[in-house]
């Protein structure tokens, strides 16, 4: 059987604070932001011991991206199972999703990948097909505003 990356089986330690419970997308989301270290303390029902994230063939690839020191694992209390669903899990805010900004950049990069590759026709093609209409832009928000507040319920 396996587990879906979606599901909020973890409880994580950072910044000295837990949070929890957490899917493992969002862990591995946090890695490649450098929110989390890859020395950070990661906990799951069924574990007698905090682990560090590094310690976990899952994240693994973003961890060789995410900085971190060899510490120990921290010794930190077991979450009982009433402990689990109460840790508090910070919510989203529009900084987080920030598809427009990443849009931006993702243009910016065919653009000019576009000029190298096919010259200055190539690159113009690229912008005009490329680009977003205003009515694109307010879509992308209000999808972007109904993420966050389905994830922050």
């Amino acid at each position: 059987m396996s587990i879906s990356e979606n599901e909020k089986l973890w409880v994580i330690c950072f910044g000295g604070n837990v949070y929890g419970p957490v899917s493992a997308m969002e862990i591995k989301h946090g890695l490649l932001e450098y929110k989390i270290k890859s020395d950070d303390g990661l906990w799951r029902k069924g574990w007698s011991t905090w682990k560090r994230v590094q310690d976990i063939p899952l994240f693994s690839f973003q961890c060789s991206k995410s900085p971190g020191r060899d510490d120990p694992a921290p010794e930190l209390p077991i979450p009982s199972a009433d402990e689990f669903q109460s840790i508090l899990t910070p919510q989203l805010s529009s900084k987080d999703v920030s598809t427009n900004v990443d849009w931006t950049k993702k243009r910016l990069a065919i653009v000019g990948a576009s000029y190298v590759v096919a010259g200055p026709v190539g690159a113009v093609a690229a912008a005009v097909l490329t680009r977003r209409k205003a009515t694109d832009k307010k879509s992308i928000q209000i999808e972007d505003a109904s993420y966050i507040a389905s994830k922050n319920q």
